[in-house]
C-alpha cells in the first residue's frame, strides 16, 4: 500500500520546488546593480569562513544565496612545497538591501593541482550556465581570512570586475 501511495504523490512527472523555482529566478546580475555598488562597499564585507572543501556544499551555498550575490571570485594560490601545492578556492561576495554585505571566505579551498582539480572547471561551468558573475584571481601569498580587507587586493579584484564586465 505504501508504494501506491508513494506512486501518487511523486508521479513519472515529478519535479522538486527547488527545481521549479530555479526555472524562473535568476540571480541578480552585475550590469543591473552596477559596479558602483561594489566599489562603494568593497571595504565593507562582513567576512565569514566556510570550513568546507566540497563543491556540492559550495554550490547549495550559492544557490541559497543567488539572489544576493554579487560576484565570486575564484582564487589560486600557490604553496613552496608539498604534493597539493596549488589550490582554489571558493570566495562569495553576497549584498543586498535586507542583508548586509557579507563575504564568504573558503578558507580550505575546493580544488588542488593534485586532487580534484577539474573541480575548478566544473564551477566555472555552473557559474557561467547560471549567469553568476565571476572573477579569477592569482594570490601572490597564502589566502588568509584578511587578504580581501587589504587595499591592494581589493584594487585588483575592482580592476578584474571592470575588465572582465565592460565597465
Amino acid at each position: 500500500m505504501q508504494k501506491d501511495l508513494a506512486s501518487i504523490i511523486k508521479g513519472e512527472d515529478h519535479i522538486s520546488l527547488l527545481e521549479e523555482i530555479k526555472k524562473y529566478h535568476h540571480p541578480k546580475e552585475i550590469h543591473l546593480y552596477g559596479l558602483h555598488r561594489v566599489k562603494k562597499i568593497i571595504n565593507e564585507y562582513k567576512i565569514v569562513i566556510l570550513e568546507t572543501s566540497e563543491k556540492k556544499e559550495l554550490i547549495d551555498i550559492i544557490e541559497v544565496w543567488i539572489d544576493c550575490i554579487d560576484f565570486i571570485c575564484i582564487t589560486r594560490q600557490k604553496k613552496e612545497s608539498g604534493i597539493n601545492n596549488i589550490s582554489f578556492h571558493c570566495n562569495i561576495f553576497t549584498s543586498s538591501h535586507y542583508t548586509e554585505p557579507t563575504l564568504f571566505v573558503n578558507d580550505r579551498g575546493f580544488a588542488w593541482n593534485h586532487e580534484y582539480y577539474s573541480r575548478g572547471e566544473e564551477l566555472k561551468k555552473y557559474l557561467k550556465e547560471k549567469k553568476i558573475p565571476f572573477i579569477e584571481l592569482e594570490l601572490e601569498e597564502v589566502l588568509n581570512n584578511h587578504i580581501f580587507t587589504e587595499y591592494s587586493y581589493q584594487k585588483k579584484i575592482v580592476g578584474l570586475l571592470e575588465q572582465k564586465y565592460d565597465y
